[in-house]
């Protein structure tokens, strides 16, 4: 489906792969840090989150959940940070800042990864001098509400550096979201929908690969003022389709104050795994807490990546009046 919707794009600069939307295609993009997951919130959902978020992490996963800011008139920031391996690590910013009460919201974020020092091999197979890489990407987005939609829209400037190696692109980033799309029991149901890192191939050195490329669709279900569930559907350029869930409980304590608890499965990060060897059957598994106090916020998120140890994601966050 996604291949078919997606198919006028493939004449723009090495948009989509051959064999797009299969696992055939595994292994052909680049500027792949940008399939990180991005929010210690959404990481502790298995990233179902194109319909329920509704702060400034909308930038990292649909623009349009940036309208979410819009009636409340406050600002809003965010700073994670991201240990993947020993060395590994991603990190990222983002404000988001409403225009008056119908103006709608715009936002601007900043993320950046590396991987560390990297041993190298000549063609001979002898070791040689470490490398490293790094990569960053910069995006600027803008989200309206009009009724019950909102829409969101963003433009994004990506590098890529490898060893001596460099390449720079941009990519757009567009989304979705409908409030109260139905009613299941006593509890509405929101959906939403997102197309990011649409943009042409990226060049570095010789070797230019098209982008990681992704559709996704999710929806949320609030069941509770306490109590949520979520589902996403994945449509990666370069895997076949896979599904995610998660359920999130809210504990309000006084005014202003509140816990979250989380879980999520993600099927993507479970193949990723290899079907979850030495996991003990925490393949795809993800679960995570949040505090909120007034203007400030902070979630954090645990993933086990098996032989490779597990990984961690703390995300801080603050609104401004």
């Amino acid at each position: 489906m996604a291949a078919a919707l997606l198919a006028p794009a493939s004449a723009w600069g090495g948009v989509l792969p051959k064999d797009a939307f299969s696992d055939k295609a595994a292994g052909t993009t680049g500027a792949n840090f940008l399939k990180i997951p991005v929010g210690a919130r959404a990481d502790a959902l298995g990233a179902s989150y194109v319909a329920a978020v509704d702060d400034v992490e909308a930038v990292f996963w649909n623009p349009a959940g940036l309208a979410g800011l819009e009636s409340g008139g406050v600002s809003d920031a965010c700073f994670s940070y991201y240990s993947l391996l020993e060395t590994a690590y991603s990190g990222s910013a983002a404000f988001a800042m409403p225009l008056g009460r119908r103006g709608g919201v715009v936002a601007g974020s900043f993320i950046y990864a590396s991987q560390g020092a990297i041993q190298g091999y000549d063609e001979s197979g002898a070791a040689a001098d470490s490398f490293t890489t790094r990569d960053l990407a910069a995006s600027a987005a803008y989200a309206k509400t009009l009724g019950r939609f909102r829409v969101g829209s963003g433009l994004k400037l990506i590098r890529s550096q490898v060893a001596d190696a460099a390449g720079t692109t941009f990519a757009v980033d567009l989304g979705g979201q409908l409030e109260r799309a139905a009613t299941w029991g006593d509890g509405p149901v929101d959906v939403g929908l997102s197309l990011r890192n649409l943009g042409p191939a990226i060049k570095v050195g010789t070797i230019a690969d098209p982008l990681p490329l992704k559709l996704q669709a999710g929806g949320l279900w609030r069941i509770s003022p306490k109590l949520s569930l979520l589902m996403d559907l994945h449509f990666p350029v370069d895997r076949d389709f896979y599904v995610s869930g998660g359920i999130e409980g809210r504990f309000p304590f006084s005014e202003g104050f509140a816990a979250s608890l989380r879980g999520g499965y993600n099927v993507g990060h479970e193949r990723d795994l290899d079907g979850g060897q030495d996991l003990e059957g925490l393949a795809g598994v993800s679960v995570g807490a949040g505090l909120d106090l007034r203007r400030f916020r902070m979630d954090y998120a645990w993933v086990p990546m098996g032989v490779l140890g597990s990984t961690h994601r703390i995300t801080f966050g603050v609104r401004f009046l």
